[in-house]
Order: C-alpha cells, then structure tokens, then sequence
C-alpha cells in the first residue's frame, strides 16, 4: 500500500485590507492571528497557544505555539515589516497530530484541502508558501537502501505527472 500525504507546509496569511504602518503590529497582524486560531480550531486541537518558546522563523520577531509540546508548530509575524505578513509552519508531526486530534475530536477527516477551505474569509487571503510531501511505501516489500542506490546509479527513474 502507498500512503501519499502532507509531510510539513507554511502558509502566508495576507492582510486583504489597506493599512498605516502602525495599525500592522497593533491591529491587522494580531487580528489575523485571532481570526485563523479561531477558524482552524487551533486551541482545542493542538492545545494553548501561547508567546513561542522555540525559535521563530526567520526574519519574524514576534511568534507563538504550543509550548513545550513535541511538534515544531509556529505562527509569527514581523511588528516592524508588514509585507513580510503572517507565517504558519506546520512540521510534519505538528500536522499529523493537528489531523489526528481534529478528526477525533469532531469525527470529521482533515486534510490540507479542507484545512485551506477553512480560511475561506473577506479579511485576509492565505499563500501557500512551501509544501513537502511524504509518500510511504507501507508492507510493499521495498528496500528503501536498496531503491535509492539504483536510482543513484541510474537503473531506477523517477517520473511526475502523465506517461504513455
């Protein structure tokens, strides 16, 4: 069996709106923050969001998460650099436990398409700024050492997209 999924992403969240420098830190950015915690669940999911414990991304100086918990998960913004906008990263295991607790929680499947339709609002727009996937090969029988030296070497190609 093949399991495709989202392996770790980031978002931009995109102020639709027109602003004075000051209203960014004091209003536009921390609104947008509230706005997307509140549509996407993020509290009851993933647990408090607090001031981030961990390391921001980089550029960002005001961030948070849920501290001490075992995912890397971020939402920051620079108070000084408004076109910089708002950041969400999800690490891999942060996504993972963010499907997992939602679906249990509201007995309903989560994915990244239907995450993105939450944010469906007049207030802001949202960018998808990196996407990684993940494919597991799951009892197929492969040798992951094996597959990646004979791509390596050339006697294995991988293909995208439609082939006749």
């Amino acid at each position: 069996m093949l399991n495709v999924d989202v392996d770790q992403f980031t978002l931009m969240l995109i102020p639709k709106c027109k602003f004075e420098f000051d209203e960014w830190r004091e209003e536009i950015a921390p609104n947008i923050i509230s706005d997307f915690i509140k549509r996407t669940k993020l509290r009851e999911v993933l647990g408090e969001i607090n001031e981030s414990d961990q390391s921001l991304p980089v550029g960002y100086n005001i961030g948070f998460n849920v501290n001490n918990s075992l995912f890397y998960f971020n939402i920051a913004y620079n108070d000084h650099m408004p076109k910089m906008y708002v950041i969400v990263y999800f690490s891999g295991f942060a996504w993972t436990t963010y499907v997992k607790n939602f679906e249990t929680l509201y007995g309903e499947t989560m994915n990244i398409r239907r995450f993105f339709k939450l944010l469906d609002v007049d207030f802001y727009d949202y960018r998808l700024s990196r996407i990684d996937n993940c494919i597991d090969f799951i009892n197929e029988g492969i040798s992951i050492s094996k597959l990646k030296k004979s791509i390596e070497n050339g006697r294995t190609e991988v293909r995208y997209g439609r082939y006749k």
